[in-house]
């Protein structure tokens, strides 16, 4: 059984110690698709790394993904390639969030990726999404 590993989003902006984040997809005997969202590409004092998301307990970091070491290392080479893509793409000197696609398998090379196409009869810029007044909440007389 081997993986293809596909990096679907990444999102280059500093944060902090953050360089990036992005969205890996798992595709396990051609039809089995697992997505790790929010995975991390952060500096640290020994250099980048890319970390998965955690959550807090206490004093403690607990990972949301428990993945064995051989599937991790995956990730982590995929995310670190298509981070280092995205930097050759658009420069270091660049302020702007930058969103790309690539693909990185760990059986064939890459492959490239169609472009969206927007659907017929929508509008080919964006338009401000209309939100509505929040109304407050509450509580109903209690009943005899």
């Amino acid at each position: 059984m081997d993986p293809k590993v596909e990096v679907v989003r990444m999102l280059v902006e500093k944060k902090g110690g953050v360089l990036a984040t992005f969205t890996v997809k798992v595709t396990f005997d051609e039809k089995y698709q697992v997505h790790f969202p929010n995975m991390k590409v952060a500096e640290g004092p020994k250099g980048r790394f890319v970390s998965s998301p955690t959550r807090k307990s206490g004093d403690d970091f607990i990972p949301l993904y428990f993945l064995n070491k051989e599937l991790l290392d995956l990730l982590r080479r995929a995310g670190m390639e298509a981070y280092d893509k995205a930097l050759a793409g658009k420069g270091l000197g660049n302020s702007a969030p930058l969103v790309t696609v690539a693909a990185v398998s760990a059986s064939t090379p890459a492959s490239p990726v169609a472009p969206a196409v927007p659907r017929p009869g929508t509008p080919s810029t964006a338009t401000p999404v209309k939100t509505w007044p929040r109304k407050e909440w509450k509580p109903s007389p209690a009943r005899k």
